[in-house]
């Protein structure tokens, strides 16, 4: 039951951090210097960000919880 419930964080992680990368990849700035200029562009890179960092949230998560077993 463990296995099966860290393999599906893991594939929840992986789905978001792919998504998060893709949402950072749709930005139509490609300097920093310019990100202020598109609203959408900020939108983009916190909620990638935020997605991102989930994600690695949850690969720390299940690599502390086989750690522990």
């Amino acid at each position: 039951m463990k296995f099966t419930a860290n393999i599906l964080i893991l594939l929840i992680a992986t789905v978001y951090t792919i998504t998060g990368l893709h949402l950072i990849d749709f930005m139509e700035s490609q300097q920093i210097k310019d990100l202020g200029s598109i609203p959408t562009d900020v939108y983009l890179l916190s909620f990638g960000s935020i997605l991102i960092a989930f994600g690695m949230f949850c690969l720390m998560f299940v690599t502390y919880n086989i750690g522990r077993e």
